[in-house]
């Protein structure tokens, strides 16, 4: 049946964690930065090739498959996630990002189409007010002819899992 397939490949999905997120499990204050229409997406599209040996170039695969009007299904989906877990989340631009006492957290996406908008790309980052250089990201790719039908809601809430889990573990030792 096509939704015990699509719940198989939903399940396969893998999230790449880069940095810890110690402060995440103690911050109660969050302020999400909303990408404005002209934000770009930066990702690393020769580690994603259909084919082996052939690279996928992102200007021609986002030519247009990008929207060019502010899509908030994103950051709306990190706001729920926040607040069913206590926490207080507001949305809005760079510019008025607290400067202390608060996580910032961005992200940068990257949509696609197949029958309905799906997430071909998202990195979710997230650092303390005033302390970039602490930032902690996690990252989802589906470059792929045959896709999960990747959205914010299956997407978004798994990804700040990784995040939220990675403050839990114990720090490693510096080298």
């Amino acid at each position: 049946a096509p939704g015990l397939l699509g719940a198989g490949c939903a399940s396969s999905r893998h999230y790449q964690l880069v940095g810890s997120g110690a402060d995440l499990a103690t911050t109660k204050s969050f302020y999400v930065v909303v990408n404005g229409a002209t934000e770009k997406v930066e990702y690393d599209y020769l580690g994603a090739a259909l084919i082996p040996g052939y690279a996928l170039d992102y200007e021609k695969y986002a030519k247009g498959r990008v929207r060019g009007d502010v899509k908030l299904d994103v950051p709306l989906e990190i706001v729920n996630y926040l607040k069913e877990r206590g926490r207080s989340a507001t949305l809005g631009p760079t510019e008025l990002a607290p400067r202390e006492d608060a996580v910032i957290i961005s992200y940068d996406e990257l949509w696609g189409w197949d029958m309905r908008p799906i997430i071909k790309a998202l990195k979710i980052h997230a650092f303390p007010a005033g302390r970039p250089g602490e930032e902690t990201s996690v990252k989802f790719e589906e470059m792929t002819i045959f896709n999960t039908q990747p959205v914010a809601s299956s997407v978004v809430p798994a990804m700040m899992n990784v995040l939220f889990e990675s403050a839990h573990k114990p720090q490693a030792a510096p080298p």
